[in-house]
């Protein structure tokens, strides 16, 4: 991580206000998760500028979309999520069509902030958090999952590409870093 700044939980929320509306989606079940992860790690947020590898490490939670599972409930990395979805490319196209044009619009869109945490967001009911394996010293996905597969699967996060891009992907993380 680079560039990392301690930041209040209010800027976390007005950042994530600026690029969603609650009204659109799962928005609002995002922002709820933000503010449990507020209330987990007690207020404790860095905005950080990630690298290509700490990108493909993030641990992102179970996704079902439809009848068709992306992601199991154990959870997987953007990099086994990106080659998962390259797997099942033609059947998630056909079955979850919502969630293929998200990841194929969000591709081609300059990169945006992302929400994380050090730690699996447990004890909160949410099944997606509670069956994941957490691994040590990986991110773990809040908010962003489709942006952060898109950008695998279009190639944005290619080593050289990545590396020599201006644009680089910041990260709102709650709980402790480094």
């Amino acid at each position: 991580m680079k560039n990392i700044k301690k930041v209040s939980f209010p800027e976390v929320l007005e950042i994530f206000d600026s690029e969603h509306s609650v009204n659109e989606g799962s928005n609002d079940w995002a922002r709820k998760k933000l503010q449990e992860a507020n209330e987990k790690f007690k207020g404790i947020w860095w905005k950080a500028e990630l690298s290509r590898r700490e990108i493909l490490n993030i641990l992102l939670v179970w996704h079902l979309d439809g009848d068709l599972e992306l992601i199991p409930p154990t959870g997987l990395t953007v990099l086994e999520t990106k080659r998962r979805f390259k797997e099942i490319r033609d059947e998630y196209r056909a079955k979850s069509k919502n969630c293929y044009e998200k990841i194929i619009k969000f591709g081609q869109d300059p990169f945006s902030p992302i929400f994380l945490s050090t730690e699996p967001l447990r004890g909160y009911g949410r099944a997606e958090y509670e069956r994941l394996r957490y691994r040590n010293n990986h991110l773990v996905h809040l908010d962003g999952l489709h942006s952060l597969i898109a950008w695998a699967v279009v190639g944005r996060l290619n080593r050289f590409k990545y590396y020599f891009s201006p644009q680089k992907v910041n990260a709102f993380i709650a709980g402790p870093v480094g």
